[in-house]
């Protein structure tokens, strides 16, 4: 594999510490790849949820107006169903655009530098920085139980910035995902927080993978217990009037509730089957990877393609990449080791990950 310009080469695979991904440190900060995609995307979220978040507008003005006027729409369902959501997608617009607009004017202005950095705090997340022959603290906002975790194991942040008003952008070794920061004077209380250690060599025992899990679990069953509220509400609704009077348009309404429920719920047992393979997986296998198709920067955006294999035991084969997440596929680009959760053999699909961090996908073996 041919390492982009300003990535790190693969070295020596090691379950504690293993190769990762790091910014791009020549030039403005968006010149690097993995950056300016992760921009793009976020862009693009953007984009896909303002339309969302006009229709949650439009049927609250709906739903009002019908409880000005004394009347039930047909669409009283599917407004209660959006409302029940559409918090979802504003928060989820509130905390994208803010982070969208700082990164667009500090990428484009400053660049990406190392700089040793030591965990004061975690509520408020407090960090101190040395930049410029002189120490800081930042304020992360919005760096999560990982980001925090790979602070404390690698002791290196890399910042954008800060401005003249001392706001900035950081991001941590093998992620590609930035937190806002801001320099502070805020004093740290509390116990920083500590280095979570994994409790063997599986993947099961991976603190990040744990966490992954918990994280999983905790959300779907928040979105599972939303879903079966309304279907409460679907028959409540049925049960207070006429249903051989109800039209299609309020049966549909109804009907798509608890069809929402039985989708998700099978897609929470296929998410669950999917994390027991890690959890029956006996250790992480470093593998040597050659990327037919992702070792040029005009093809960085690809995330789905096939590579060639050197398995420990001198087997050459071929694997099958489905589109993998942008920190996946960073890692793997940059590096050129492919982390497999078991055994490979031919004609399998095997759970892929990176030590230490909450990334998860499938490859495809082939012979």
């Amino acid at each position: 594999m041919q390492p982009v310009d300003g990535q790190p080469t693969a070295t020596t695979p090691s379950a504690a510490q293993p190769p990762l991904v790091l910014p791009f440190e020549h030039g403005r900060a968006i010149d690097d790849p993995n950056t300016a995609l992760l921009q793009q995307a976020r862009t693009r979220t953007v984009r896909r949820l303002i339309p969302s978040v006009l229709c949650v507008l439009l049927l609250a003005g709906i739903e009002a107006l019908s409880i000005i006027a004394g009347m039930i729409p047909d669409v009283v369902v599917l407004g209660a169903v959006t409302l029940a959501l559409g918090p979802l997608v504003v928060i989820a617009v509130v905390t994208q655009i803010p982070q969208q607009r700082r990164g667009k004017a500090l990428l484009s202005r400053y660049g990406w530098r190392g700089a040793p950095a030591t965990l004061l705090a975690d509520k408020p997340c407090l960090a101190r920085v040395g930049l410029d022959g002189a120490e800081v603290t930042l304020r992360l906002r919005r760096m999560n139980w990982i980001g925090k975790q790979a602070l404390l194991r690698t002791g290196t942040l890399w910042v954008c910035g800060p401005d003249e008003r001392g706001r900035a952008l950081v991001r941590v070794a093998g992620s590609v995902g930035q937190a806002l920061a801001d320099v502070t004077d805020l004093v740290p209380s509390g116990v920083p927080p500590v280095l979570a250690r994994p409790t063997g060599p599986r993947p099961a025992d991976d603190p990040a993978l744990i966490w992954a899990r918990h994280a999983y679990h905790r959300g779907m069953v928040i979105i599972i217990g939303v879903l079966v509220l309304l279907t409460g509400v679907c028959v409540g609704f049925l049960t207070r009037f006429d249903f051989g009077r109800a039209d299609s348009g309020t049966v549909g309404g109804l009907v798509a509730v608890p069809v929402m429920l039985l989708l998700i719920g099978w897609s929470y047992l296929v998410g669950l089957r999917a994390l027991r393979r890690y959890a029956d997986a006996p250790c992480w296998l470093p593998v040597q990877v050659s990327l037919d198709t992702w070792d040029t920067p005009a093809t960085m955006a690809v995330r789905t393609g096939t590579g060639r294999l050197i398995l420990p035991n001198g087997w050459h084969g071929y694997a099958d990449f489905p589109r993998l997440p942008l920190d996946l596929a960073a890692n793997l680009r940059a590096t050129g080791v492919l982390w497999l959760a078991g055994e490979p053999t031919p004609g399998t699909t095997v759970p892929i990950g990176l030590p230490g961090y909450p990334l998860r996908a499938v490859v495809k073996i082939r012979g």
